[in-house]
């Protein structure tokens, strides 16, 4: 197990580097912002179809999509900006940002998955029932 100094890696020298080194083992942090994208387009296609039948998943469906896709990308982009030691740019306190906002949107799509969707699924539904008795428009 590798020795890990956290007085280092929470000081505000190591996350105000100017240009910090790029490892190899930051390819795997690249994997995973790919990854970010390919799950963008997963829950994009899967909640399409839920949306077909159940049009309240489209808000879901956009959050979930903005969040991974756009994670993904602008991960890659610091990334390269790390791989080129851009100065700044390339600094770990932008990804620090960047997995900050992602858990942020990240627990609001869960609010809203878990708490607003329940509410507005019922009244859906109920008013799909209320609608059923209606007369019809086309008479």
């Amino acid at each position: 197990m590798p020795n890990i100094d956290f007085k280092q890696f929470f000081s505000t020298d190591y996350i105000f580097e100017k240009t910090p080194p790029f490892h190899r083992s930051f390819l795997y942090i690249v994997a995973i912002f790919v990854l970010f994208i390919l799950l963008a387009f997963v829950f994009w296609f899967l909640l399409g179809q839920k949306n077909k039948k159940l049009p309240l998943y489209q808000p879901l469906q956009k959050g979930l999509f903005n969040l991974f896709f756009y994670t993904g990308l602008m991960g890659l982009i610091l990334s390269f900006f790390r791989w080129q030691q851009l100065a700044y740019l390339g600094s770990r306190f932008f990804m620090i940002v960047l997995f900050l906002a992602f858990f942020l949107f990240g627990l609001s799509i869960l609010d809203y998955r878990f708490r607003m969707f329940p509410k507005l699924v019922k009244r859906y539904y109920e008013r799909k029932n209320f609608e059923k008795y209606l007369p019809s428009r086309h008479q």
